[in-house]
């Protein structure tokens, strides 16, 4: 996983330094460059979910999982187009490079270059408690996977962001900087398995 790392850090233009033992860490601008490609992607998808007529299927979804507006916006779920490189291009534009983001898990590679990690999909940002976002979930929309399937395809329900320097799956829940003060309170905490299902619970005062 280091040796993986560096080699991100490398294409990203991200300095790293030694640390203890083997150990080594993103300098603090790196760090920050990888928070504002986050920020700045889920910001865009958000938009998108509101604004764009390709996102409809997406807003009839929520709306029928029972999500409200004032959800959608406290947790700025968000939407991504069904193109290869609509977040990709906008990048270059915005001066988020297409290593920078496939650093943060925006993006990835293969053998035509590189390509949108998230397609077709609701958004749902998982965020640091600092309330800055670390990570995506994205939930296939019901009548693309239906499109896949005629298809012939497998359209995977869930993709979500890989391990990153901001990223580690086993020390992060969904919501959690949305729930963390209660759980302090309450000393009680429901885990539970979707993300539209902690967001429904919020909306009913859990």
């Amino acid at each position: 996983f280091r040796e993986a790392l560096k080699l991100l850090a490398d294409r990203a233009g991200i300095e790293m330094r030694a640390g203890n033992g083997q150990q080594r860490d993103i300098t603090a601008e790196g760090k920050q460059a990888m928070f504002a490609a986050l920020q700045w992607a889920a910001d865009l998808y958000h938009r998108c979910l509101l604004e764009e007529e390709e996102a409809a299927p997406a807003r009839q979804y929520l709306s029928g999982r029972g999500i409200n507006e004032e959800s959608i916006a406290q947790f700025r779920i968000g939407f991504a187009p069904n193109g290869y490189e609509w977040l990709l291009g906008r990048g270059k534009q915005a001066g988020h490079s297409p290593e920078l983001l496939e650093a943060v898990g925006m993006s990835g590679r293969g053998e035509r270059g590189y390509y949108d990690r998230f397609r077709g999909r609701g958004l749902f940002p998982l965020q640091h408690p600092a309330a800055r976002p670390i990570a995506l979930g994205g939930r296939i929309m019901p009548h693309l996977a239906n499109e896949a399937e005629a298809a012939g395809r497998h359209a995977a329900k869930y993709i979500n962001s890989p391990e990153t320097p901001l990223y580690h799956k086993s020390k992060e829940l969904y919501a959690l900087h949305a729930s963390k003060n209660a759980m302090q309170q309450s000393k009680q905490a429901l885990v539970m398995e979707g993300y539209t299902d902690v967001v429904v619970a919020n909306q009913f005062g859990v």
